[in-house]
């Protein structure tokens, strides 16, 4: 959850996550400032030099501040949206985090049956069969995404597919 914080305030960046939040100019304009700010920049400066002990705490350290920030910028309302659209965009992988697991109440038969539906998803099907027309074939493969929306939309539909087969 702390490392959240992080991800939270680049999705931040996003005009589109700022207007799906009804963010007001004032939380715009802090919004900037916050992420402009010297000090957020410069700890990674060094952070080759550091242990991996030490990039984990000064990262989550990091993240822990980030989150305050926004927390103290958006309304309680926003925050929940924020956090709804990185889940989202976490896409099937939402599902290893605990939080969601213990919300939907997943039985170790559906966590398993999400798992092998990650992997197929991201690696084929085991049998080696086709999920559909590969490069140069039927449909033209569409190109790299354009930005957010485009990476949003393109989880979200996995999403979807992934969470219709667990309901089969």
């Amino acid at each position: 959850a702390v490392l959240q914080g992080a991800w939270e305030l680049r999705l931040l960046d996003q005009e589109s996550v700022r207007d799906d939040l009804q963010a007001s100019e004032e939380q715009c304009a802090n919004l900037k400032q916050l992420r402009e700010q010297e000090p957020r920049k410069k700890p990674f400066e060094e952070f080759h030099r550091l242990t991996p002990e030490e990039r984990q705490s000064r990262f989550a350290s990091l993240a822990r501040a980030n989150e305050e920030a926004v927390k103290a910028i958006l309304t309680p309302r926003q925050m929940r949206r924020l956090r709804q659209i990185a889940l989202q965009l976490r896409g099937p992988s939402a599902f290893r985090e605990a939080d969601v697991v213990a919300a939907l109440k997943l039985t170790a038969e559906q966590k398993d049956r999400i798992r092998a539906l990650e992997a197929e998803l991201f690696m084929g099907k085991p049998d080696g069969a086709s999920r559909g027309p590969g490069p140069g074939q039927g449909r033209p493969r569409p190109g790299p995404p354009r930005g957010m929306d485009d990476m949003r939309r393109g989880y979200e539909e996995r999403l979807r597919v992934t969470s219709e087969r667990i309901q089969e």
